[in-house]
């Protein structure tokens, strides 16, 4: 990957400021053309329970929504076109929420500024999150997706993508980024992926050390010289992940922190 600049990256709602005054937009295509183009993402519409979109980042409006969406969150595609993310990103559960603007969304920016526009357009995306249903329950959502235009310097503007129900699928609420890039030759390569932990936890990041060394195998003496701090001040971190991951000892904790990334 290209080096990338040392700049401050904007969160998703930075981004969305960006992108809303810069004053003019870059027109596109057809719809229809982009759907031609991609055929394969409808094609994969008719065989399984999932929803196609394509997104504008300019205006946050659904420029097309497949039908599927209302079995899957129990808005029509008419809903959703009307109301764009306006009414979707409000839906997302308020811990994914924070998590995908101020740290995957950066890790995106990241990855599509480093690239030169043609390369990007090989570029998949996927990411989990909880979004909450019209019936008022959540579910979890493998969201993948292509970027299909961008502006001069990078940012991305039109995307499309897929998104399936995994809810049956997952034990946890571990977020997933990843970012694979297509080559005829070699195919589909894993280029980046990370988790993120939870951040309704309230673990501080001296107890996410402490944990890290727990789930290491060093006991609290130990983890005490490796933090050059007292066995004591250990004990008390202890106390707390207990009582913030409600788990009743050590190993339900490790259990926890595995289930939930926070590793």
């Amino acid at each position: 990957m290209s080096k990338i600049p040392s700049v401050k990256l904007p969160t998703y709602n930075e981004y969305e400021k960006f992108l809303r005054n810069k004053g003019t937009s870059k027109i596109y295509k057809d719809v229809n053309h982009y759907l031609k183009k991609y055929n394969s993402f409808l094609s994969l519409a008719n065989v399984m329970p999932c929803c196609v979109y394509l997104l504008d980042n300019q205006t946050r409006n659904y420029l097309f929504m497949s039908k599927h969406c209302k079995e899957m969150l129990g808005y029509t595609s008419h809903e959703i076109l009307k109301g764009g993310q306006a009414l979707m990103v409000p839906r997302f559960h308020p811990d994914d929420l924070k998590t995908l603007s101020d740290k995957q969304y950066i890790r995106y920016l990241e990855f599509t500024r480093s690239l030169p526009v043609e390369e990007l357009k090989n570029s998949r995306f996927s990411l989990n999150y909880r979004i909450k249903r019209k019936d008022g329950v959540y579910i979890h959502l493998l969201q993948q997706y292509i970027v299909l235009e961008t502006d001069e310097k990078g940012n991305p503007l039109l995307e499309m993508g897929v998104c399936i129900d995994i809810t049956a699928h997952k034990s946890d609420n571990k977020i997933v980024f990843a970012i694979s890039r297509y080559d005829e030759k070699k195919g589909s390569t894993t280029v980046l992926s990370d988790s993120f932990v939870e951040v309704g936890s309230g673990i501080s990041k001296r107890e996410n050390e402490v944990l890290k060394h727990l789930l290491q195998g060093s006991n609290s003496k130990q983890v005490a010289a490796k933090l050059m701090i007292s066995p004591f001040t250990v004990n008390a971190h202890r106390r707390n992940l207990l009582a913030k991951t409600n788990s009743k000892n050590t190993v339900e904790l490790i259990n926890y922190a595995i289930c939930n990334g926070l590793i």
